[in-house]
């Protein structure tokens, strides 16, 4: 149904020269819409062994040029949101329909400023 938002995924490098103090630079690289999922208790069980509170999964078409060096910013239809998610977990998958599509497992990340990010474009 893909009607939870748009989510945007950012690659994120090191724009500062050699020896400088790091600065990373968020470039655009992809934008769709997606579903909110429900983080299941195993998904999140397992994640909490490894340190990491899953905020949101989110289902979207099909996408393969994304991997967990990238970070997300979610706009949700119902609400502002304001945050960077950091992509914890890529699974390709299909829907009920038999459809390719991609479940992103995603951490908040606290302390970065969505609007930060998108206002630096």
């Amino acid at each position: 149904m893909f009607d939870g938002g748009v989510i945007t995924f950012y690659s994120v490098s090191n724009s500062s020269g050699q020896g400088k103090m790091p600065k990373k630079t968020y470039t655009p690289k992809n934008s769709v819409c997606y579903e909110n999922r429900t983080v299941g208790i195993n998904r999140y069980s397992v994640a909490m062994q490894f340190d990491v509170q899953l905020s949101h999964v989110c289902r979207t078409p099909a996408i393969f040029d994304i991997d967990t060096s990238f970070v997300a910013v979610l706009k949700p239809y119902s609400h502002t949101d304001g945050a960077v998610y950091k992509i914890y977990q890529i699974q390709q998958t299909t829907d009920e329909d038999n459809l390719p599509c991609t479940d992103f497992s995603l951490q908040r990340l606290e302390g970065i400023n969505a609007d930060e990010i998108i206002s630096n474009q």
